[in-house]
């Protein structure tokens, strides 16, 4: 099942008597990094890719995420020397890292 496919499955699952007018207009799909209940993150510190830029098809391979009603794909990283990272040690509960992981304008699903 394709990223798109996948998604579109998603929002009918979760929101059933608004799907057909969210995936006729553009939308995001937006995570975030962390619980509240994993801050403040002392002694683990999160570390994120810069925006893709430096990031490599070849570092990534796909994985199926299995739910009762849909199937969704994860991507998993390998590390690559010319990757750009940035450390964010001691996030606190007023700190949020948030994740386009999809855009229907862009659907490109590994670099969005």
């Amino acid at each position: 099942m394709s990223p798109v496919m996948a998604t579109e499955s998603i929002i009918r699952d979760l929101y059933p008597d608004l799907a057909e007018d969210i995936l006729k207009s553009w939308y995001q799909v937006i995570t975030h990094g962390m619980e509240a209940s994993q801050v403040p993150c002392t002694g683990l510190a999160f570390s994120n890719l810069d925006d893709a830029t430096s990031l490599s098809k070849d570092d990534l391979m796909s994985g199926d995420v299995v739910h009762p009603n849909y199937t969704a794909e994860n991507m998993y990283l390998h590390f690559n020397e010319s990757q750009k990272w940035y450390w964010l040690p001691d996030q606190s509960e007023d700190e949020l890292l948030l994740f386009k992981t999809m855009d229907s304008g862009n659907p490109i699903s590994w670099r969005v």
